[in-house]
């Protein structure tokens, strides 16, 4: 029997985590036409209990499936998408096997939280020919550069994975993972996927360069300090002052102690890293006005070369019709669903948009969708060394 995927949506006028659990629920299963579901993955804003939202799942989908997910910002499917609410997808599938594993204690040790979750994943066997995953994790206790380079050592270099970092609505406070029934902070969860057919993984961004290449001259962790010698703020606000006020009618001097308008900012306005073709864009969420620094989502070390980058609403849609496109293209349409993952600096970046860009999407993927904007993606495919993104849509085609 060919896979099945399936996706469901619910929007939070109930306030009532278990009943929209129940309602996302009954919305995907009811279009498995009477198959059980094998894998589901689960993406909730910060608006509800996440045990309830997870115990009206199951209350629909038994307890079964093997179930993933995390707190997201803006959940979507091919159908709509949601500001406050939950959105799933369910698979089920004679052609696959779906495995999961827990770890946690990030901040503490990467090395033995990754240990944890590989731990329940039984190697790979000749039953399937291809192996991929998903990773889920928390953003706010973990690098995601390190993340994606020690993910590959232990699931191997011929494993492509997908995934995103938990968000909680530019809250910045708690970024939970979802395993079976747990609900973890500070852990990452990974799923493997034995299949029959390949899947399909691509990534791109909307962003172009305005500055010069500029040397990080000084940096403390994922604090950048110093650009060419300067600090850090000063060099980006010079850059950027320009454009702020064309785009946005905004002086960046007088919002400076401005939290909310500077994060906007900052995700407009990000950091990107020439990698020849293209670049790997790297957002800050952070800026200290006293120290001139900026806060990054992952490091940046010493002696890298960054260039200030900006992306407008239209080249932000663009980028997620292309990489939709593309998709869909390399896959020759051979897949029963898709997993997005889209940073949430291109939510900012298309505010009232979004919804433009969803549709953008929707118009070149001709399977059932879920997706959340997420604090990071990540893609890594054959022959990669860096699977860390920023305002970077990712698509994960699963296997027919």
């Amino acid at each position: 029997m060919e896979t099945q995927f399936a996706s469901g949506i619910a929007d939070g006028a109930t306030g009532d985590g278990y009943e929209i659990g129940v309602e996302a629920g009954r919305e995907a299963t009811s279009d498995l036409n009477g198959a059980t579901a094998d894998f589901c993955q689960v993406f909730c804003t910060v608006d509800f209990d996440y045990s309830d939202v997870l115990a009206g799942i199951r209350s629909v989908i038994g307890g079964e499936p093997v179930l993933i997910g995390c707190a997201g910002t803006g959940p979507f499917t091919d159908v709509r998408s949601v500001e406050s609410g939950v959105a799933l997808a369910v698979v089920s599938s004679e052609a696959m096997t779906f495995q999961t594993g827990i770890g946690t204690g990030l901040s503490e040790g990467m090395h033995r939280a990754l240990r944890d979750a590989r731990k329940d994943l039984s190697d790979t066997d000749d039953t399937y020919p291809y192996r991929s995953a998903l990773v889920l994790y928390d953003s706010l206790n973990s690098d995601g550069e390190e993340l994606a380079h020690r993910v590959r050592r232990k699931l191997g270099a011929r494993v492509p994975f997908a995934g995103g970092a938990a968000s909680d609505t530019y809250r910045l406070e708690s970024t939970p993972v979802f395993c079976g029934d747990r609900v973890e902070n500070n852990a990452v969860v990974i799923a493997t996927i034995d299949s029959e057919h390949q899947s399909f993984v691509f990534g791109n961004h909307g962003h172009e360069a305005i500055s010069d290449p500029l040397e990080v001259t000084e940096a403390n962790g994922r604090q950048l300090v110093e650009l060419d010698g300067r600090p850090a703020l000063e060099v980006w606000r010079e850059a950027v002052q320009p454009y702020a006020r064309e785009m946005f009618d905004i002086d960046l001097d007088a919002v400076t102690d401005d939290h909310q308008t500077m994060l906007r900012m900052m995700g407009v306005f990000e950091f990107g890293i020439d990698q020849g073709e293209s670049y790997k864009m790297r957002a800050c969420i952070e800026s200290n006005p006293d120290a001139g620094t900026m806060s990054s989502l992952v490091n940046i070390p010493e002696g890298t070369h960054v260039q200030v980058m900006r992306g407008t609403v239209d080249s932000q849609i663009d980028s997620a019709r292309t990489a939709a496109q593309t998709a869909n293209e390399i896959s020759d349409g051979q897949y029963s669903g898709a997993f997005i993952y889209d940073c949430a600096c291109r939510h900012v970046i298309l505010d009232d948009e979004f919804d433009t860009a969803v549709d953008a999407m929707r118009s070149e993927l001709t399977k059932p969708f879920v997706g959340f904007e997420t604090y990071g993606e990540m893609n890594m495919n054959f022959g990669q060394t860096s699977g860390f993104h920023n305002s970077t849509t990712v698509i994960n085609l699963f296997p027919k």
